[in-house]
């Protein structure tokens, strides 16, 4: 985790002892493909680093509206929500089993 942490460009510059922190506050989870990780709305509650499989991010409010983005191993999102306490801009569910 602390490897694939130091390559999230968020935590660059920081220490070897900061990303073992960070990695100990960490909760792994599994998602299922199709199932929704946020919505958009919802508080912002956790950061999400993708360490495997792929997420997309969707516009609206269901899992079925057009695609924004994809995020692969490494990429992350929910940070601006934990910092700043907005609300997301749309839903994200994984395009295939994955460990945000």
């Amino acid at each position: 985790m602390v490897s694939l942490l130091g390559r999230v460009p968020l935590f660059e510059g920081c220490t070897k002892l900061d990303l073992s922190r960070v990695a100990s506050l960490s909760e792994e989870r599994i998602y299922q493909e199709g199932q929704v990780i946020v919505k958009a709305g919802d508080p912002g509650k956790a950061f999400y680093v993708i360490t495997n499989g792929k997420a997309k991010v969707v516009a609206g409010s269901t899992p079925g509206g057009k695609k924004e983005a994809e995020l692969g191993r490494g990429e992350f999102f929910g940070e601006s929500r934990c910092w700043t306490a907005t609300r997301g801009a749309g839903p994200s569910s994984p395009r295939r089993r994955s460990r945000p």
